[in-house]
């Protein structure tokens, strides 16, 4: 697979970084967390953050937030898991992880917040439950202002 430049993997577990240097040897991985990353502003062009964000407590998301989108200079693209029924929530998945689905009002909140120039929001897979509440699968793009 081509790749279009240098990128940086982060996760808090040493098992899944000896994992990932395992599979990508020439890849920069480091051990890090969501709310504290350990890179300056504007680091980089994009930051990707795919199933994290739905396996944190509902009440930390806008801080993972904050901080992914203070890394990057250009675009910030993840996903989340939005209820369709009623206010976010975190419900325990069988694994004992946290399975969170934020609603319309709160995600909005945030991206208000963040001031992107531009968003965009896609809806993918179908309806699913959760606990017995609907949620969608929907992925965020997010473009900081060249200025």
């Amino acid at each position: 697979m081509e790749k279009s430049g240098d990128y940086v993997g982060l996760d808090p577990t040493d098992a899944m970084i000896k994992r990932a240097q395992e599979r990508h040897p020439e890849g920069d991985f480091r051990i890090g967390s969501v709310y504290k990353l350990p890179f300056p502003n504007n680091w980089v062009d994009l930051v990707f953050c795919w199933s994290v964000l739905i396996h944190l407590p509902h009440d930390t998301i806008e801080r993972a937030l904050t901080e992914l989108w203070r890394i990057t200079k250009r675009y910030l693209f993840f996903n989340l898991y939005m209820t369709l029924d009623e206010k976010g929530f975190s419900s325990k998945g069988p694994w004992g992880e946290y399975l969170t689905a934020m609603d319309k009002w709160e995600t909005n909140t945030i991206l208000r917040k963040l001031r992107p120039h531009t968003t965009q929001q896609h809806e993918y897979e179908f309806t699913r439950l959760l606990d017995g509440k609907r949620f969608q699968r929907t992925i965020f793009i997010l473009e900081k202002s060249r200025c």
